[in-house]
C-alpha cells in the first residue's frame, strides 16, 4: 500500500510538472510584426550594438530568427505569437511577445520562463513599470522618439533608454553607484538591418537596405533626447497606424463692433466635417475558387484594420480573415495582370498568394 501511495504521488507530481511546462512551437507565418513604430519586431531584422563599459568597447548583435507559438499556463499565455530573438555573443535567446499592453521579452531564467516588460504598445508620458528590478517611466513622446528614464533601488542606478521611430532601441545609458565610485554603461546602436521580405509566389526579389547610425557621445540621464547625434542613410517605414473619428465641429466667433450710438454683434459659424473611417469587412472562411493575396498578418486587430483601409483606399477589394490567433489582410485581385508588382507599386507592400483558384 505504501509503495502504491508513493507511486501515485510521483505520478501526480510528474503530471503537474508537464502541465506547467510551456510549449514553444515554430510556425510557418510570414510578415508578422509585433510592437509599434518605435520598435517593430519583425523576422529577419538585426540590430548591431557597441557596448562601452569601464572604458572597454565590445560589439554585440540582436537578430530575430523565427516565428513561434507559445502556450504557458503559469504566465497566462495561450497560443501567443512570439518572435525568437538571439544574441550570439552572449549566448542568449528570448521571444518578443505582446502582453498586457506592452511589447515584452519572454525568456528562460534558470528553470522557469519570465515575462519582462520592454516598451508600452501605446507610449504615454507618465507610464510606469518595473523591469529588471528598476523602475521605468516614459518621460518624452514625439513622433520620432520615445524616452524612458530608469531608476534602481534607492537611486543607486539611474539612466535612460531612447527608442527611435522605424529603428527601435538605439541608445541606452546607465550609471551605477557603488562604494568604489560609479560604473557607466552605454549601449549605442551602430547599424540597423531591416528584414528581407520573401515573396514565394513571384520571381520578384526584395532586397533589404541598411540603416547606419553614427555612434554618439555619452549623455547624462537628465539631458534631452535630442542631444544624441544620429545620422541615418535610409529609413524603414512600417505601416503607420491612423485613427480617424467622424465628427462635426461648430465654431462660433462673436467679435463686438462698437459705435457712438449703437453696438452691432456679428456671428460667423464655421462647420468642419471630418471624413469617416472606411469600413472594413471580416470573413469567417476563405471563399473557394478565388485568388487571395496576403499583404499582412497582425496580432493586433487595429493594425490589421489600418492596413486593410490602406488597401481599400487604393481601390483593392480587401478583407480580414482570422486564423491561428492572427488577423490576416487579404486582397481579392480578380484577373488583374502582374498584380503582385502592382500592389508593391501602389501600397509599398510585398504580398504573396495565400490561395489560388
Amino acid at each position: 500500500m505504501k509503495k502504491l501511495l508513493i507511486t501515485a504521488v510521483m505520478a501526480m507530481q510528474l503530471t503537474l510538472l508537464f502541465a506547467q511546462n510551456p510549449t514553444i512551437t515554430k510556425i510557418d507565418e510570414k510578415n508578422i510584426k509585433l510592437g509599434n513604430k518605435y520598435f517593430y519586431a519583425f523576422e529577419g531584422a538585426k540590430w548591431e550594438w557597441t557596448l562601452d563599459l569601464l572604458g572597454s568597447k565590445s560589439n554585440f548583435a540582436w537578430s530575430i530568427a523565427g516565428v513561434y507559438k507559445i502556450t504557458d499556463t503559469q504566465n497566462g499565455l495561450s497560443n501567443k505569437i512570439g518572435l525568437q530573438s538571439q544574441c550570439k555573443q552572449l549566448g542568449t535567446t528570448w521571444y518578443f511577445i505582446e502582453h498586457d499592453g506592452f511589447l515584452c521579452k519572454y525568456e528562460k531564467n534558470d528553470s522557469t520562463y519570465t515575462i519582462t516588460k520592454f516598451l508600452p504598445l501605446s507610449p504615454k508620458i507618465g507610464t510606469k513599470w518595473i523591469a529588471d528590478s528598476r523602475q521605468n517611466i516614459v518621460t518624452s513622446v514625439t513622433d520620432d522618439f520615445v524616452k524612458i528614464e530608469v531608476e534602481g533601488d534607492k537611486k543607486a542606478t539611474s539612466g535612460y533608454k531612447l527608442f527611435r521611430k522605424n529603428v527601435g532601441l538605439y541608445d541606452l545609458f546607465e550609471i551605477e553607484k557603488n562604494k568604489n565610485g560609479q560604473v557607466t554603461t552605454k549601449w549605442t546602436l551602430t547599424k540597423y538591418i531591416p528584414p528581407t521580405i520573401e515573396t514565394p509566389a513571384t520571381t520578384t526579389t526584395t532586397t533589404s537596405t541598411t540603416t547606419t547610425i553614427k555612434p554618439a557621445a555619452a549623455v547624462k540621464p537628465s539631458q534631452n533626447a535630442a542631444a544624441t547625434a544620429v545620422t541615418t542613410t535610409t529609413t524603414v517605414k512600417p505601416a503607420a497606424t491612423t485613427t480617424t473619428t467622424a465628427a462635426t465641429t461648430t465654431t462660433t466667433v462673436k467679435p463686438a463692433v462698437t459705435t457712438t450710438s449703437t453696438t452691432t454683434t456679428t456671428t460667423t459659424t464655421t462647420t468642419t466635417t471630418m471624413k469617416p473611417q472606411t469600413p472594413v469587412t471580416y470573413i469567417s472562411s476563405l471563399p473557394s475558387k478565388t485568388d487571395l493575396i496576403q499583404v499582412g498578418s497582425f496580432s493586433r486587430q487595429d493594425f490589421a484594420e489600418d492596413s486593410c483601409r490602406k488597401c481599400l483606399d487604393q481601390g483593392y477589394q480587401t478583407v480580414i480573415y482570422q486564423e491561428n490567433g492572427l488577423y490576416k489582410v487579404l486582397i481579392m485581385p480578380g484577373d488583374t495582370p502582374d498584380i503582385l508588382q502592382k500592389i508593391k507599386s501602389d501600397i509599398g507592400i510585398d504580398g504573396f498568394y495565400k490561395q489560388r483558384k
